[in-house]
């Protein structure tokens, strides 16, 4: 495992958070008519599951999500693409899909910079 070393107060809580909790929560608030997401951080390092990036919901929903995929992953559970599941949101199955690596730069910015560059997954 790749230790980054925090050159900042943001970037040592993101790695204070990855140790106690597993993951870290970014949040990138709506843009030119672009939607919100948030992205988890970490969720690869420690787990060995992909990140995941939340699109279009609000922020302590869209934060809800990202922790309790971080959750259910250190539970043992993983998640593939194109596949229903339940039990995240009442009386709607949540499907991943893979974030393709020509999106990384525009929407996961921390973790290029956790991962030293683009060799990391994301649903």
């Amino acid at each position: 495992m790749r230790h980054k070393q925090a050159a900042n107060r943001s970037e040592e809580r993101a790695l204070d958070d990855i140790a106690t909790y597993g993951c870290h929560v970014l949040h990138v608030l709506e843009e030119n008519k672009l939607p919100p997401f948030s992205y988890s951080l970490g969720i690869q390092r420690v787990s060995r599951a992909p990140e995941v990036l939340v699109v279009g919901l609000k922020q302590p929903l869209a934060h809800w999500l990202v922790n309790e995929c971080n959750r259910r992953v250190r539970a043992g559970e993983s998640f593939r693409q194109g596949e229903f599941y339940a039990g995240f949101l009442e009386g709607f199955e949540v499907r991943f899909e893979v974030v393709e690596r020509q999106h990384y730069r525009e929407h996961l910015g921390w973790a290029r910079w956790l991962y030293g560059g683009d060799e990391f997954d994301a649903l």
